[in-house]
């Protein structure tokens, strides 16, 4: 019996302190960039006066979000949501920057696979895309700021070998943030092949990099390679922060890795906005975005990082306005409204688990504290008995021996 109660108390107590958990879980989740729903962020890109936010979501099937279901605010100040559009199907290009990692901890047949899947990517490009290559080991060098020829560029990989001893990564990172800096009105995607980052030559934080990435506009994927389950360790927390994610391959899984990253990059929607009241004050200020039906997410710009609007830009941006008006029909509003009411019946779903895991918690607390108080008592007359016999002479074993054949007795 008292095994029992202990094992009892002991799992009553281990729910109770998670359930309570629940809540603090979500209280520490203080991310720069906070999401809610299915929907993702991969960059922010500011020109002004136009906004652009590319996102993706991991459930809902963004071409069928039209602008009218889309709100956002910049300090408070309402956005026009211009369009919603896969990113691949509009005329603005990808700066695609490849970071390879040439140290001699790096197998040459991972490298060569690692230079096919630039080729392949190469092979997928627009005209107005661009492929810029920066290489970093002992050094780090531009074989291409993505302005040169893309056969050009993939000439000079190929003839690329692993055997420097060092990973300037750091040194690698901030000379492609001064490389895609020159680059205007474009979707700016960098790709970081390694198999872990050595901080060895960092000029600067980890916090520091997180902080530049996310304002500068640049979502940084990484291809890992090895099979090490610490390689998401290694290259730190910046991919999730950049809007990236890691990728681990070898030479033998290198293609289909490649093309699982291949998906993630067409998936990727753009979120066209503009705001037509005065430029909000202040360094940072914050975006919100809400997506009926998909989630929302919001995050603090650095109004230092921003740039002005091209005319190209704007050219486009006026023909997706008036490509949405023309598009807009009564009902759009309707079928606004209906996607709210199903987000907020979901938000109203969850509110109820929570409450019925609290109504069962209570009571689970409430027995296991019954069940602590008796195992308390069934000792404690068990103590009494053992006095009680010795006081009168008794052998208290040879009493209970006596109690247990009398209720056998009993029994038969």
């Amino acid at each position: 019996m008292k095994n029992i109660c202990v094992r009892l108390l002991a799992v009553m107590t281990a729910a109770v302190l998670l359930l309570s958990a629940g809540s603090d879980i979500t209280a520490e989740a203080k991310q720069k960039i906070r999401t809610k729903g299915k929907l993702k962020v991969e960059q922010v890109q500011v020109d002004v006066p136009l906004v652009n936010a590319y996102v993706y979501s991991e459930g809902k099937d963004l071409s069928r979000v039209r602008p009218e279901q889309v709100q956002a605010k910049l300090a408070g100040q309402k956005l026009q949501v211009l369009s919603v559009e896969q990113q691949k199907k509009t005329k603005q290009g990808v700066f695609y920057a490849f970071l390879l990692d040439v140290s001699a901890s790096i197998p040459q047949a991972d490298l060569d696979a690692a230079k096919n899947a630039i080729e392949q990517v190469a092979d997928d490009m627009r005209s107005q895309d661009q492929l810029a290559v920066i290489t970093f080991g002992d050094k780090v060098k531009v074989i291409s700021d993505g302005s040169q020829p893309v056969e050009d560029t993939i000439r000079k990989i190929r003839a690329l070998k692993a055997k420097d001893q060092t990973t300037k990564f750091y040194s690698a990172m901030d000379k492609l943030i001064k490389v895609s800096q020159k680059v205007h009105d474009m979707r700016r995607v960098a790709v970081v092949v390694s198999d872990g980052i050595d901080d060895t030559d960092a000029g600067m934080s980890q916090g520091e990099l997180e902080d530049i990435l996310q304002q500068s506009g640049i979502a940084v994927y990484g291809m890992g390679i090895g099979k090490n389950k610490a390689l998401s360790e290694k290259f730190g927390t910046f991919l999730r922060i950049s809007g990236g994610e890691l990728y681990p391959f070898t030479a033998a899984t290198a293609n289909a890795k490649l093309n699982s990253l291949i998906k993630r990059l067409s998936s990727v929607y753009r979120l066209s906005m503009e705001f037509d009241g005065k430029m909000p004050k202040g360094d940072t200020i914050k975006l919100s975005v809400k997506v009926a039906g998909a989630g929302s997410f919001s995050m603090m710009l650095d109004s230092s990082y921003w740039g002005e609007a091209t005319a190209s830009q704007k050219e486009e941006s006026k023909a997706a306005a008036e490509k949405n008006s023309q598009k807009r029909t009564p009902s759009s509003q309707e079928v606004t409204t209906g996607e709210e009411e199903k987000e907020e019946t979901l938000d109203k779903g969850a509110i109820s688990r929570q409450k019925l895991m609290v109504t069962i918690a209570i009571p689970a607390v409430a027995f296991a504290t019954l069940l602590g108080i008796l195992l308390i008592l069934l000792i404690r007359r068990k103590k009494a008995l053992a006095e009680y016999y010795r006081a009168n002479g008794v052998d208290y074993k040879s009493a209970r021996e006596t109690e247990k054949a009398i209720r056998r007795k009993r029994k038969h």
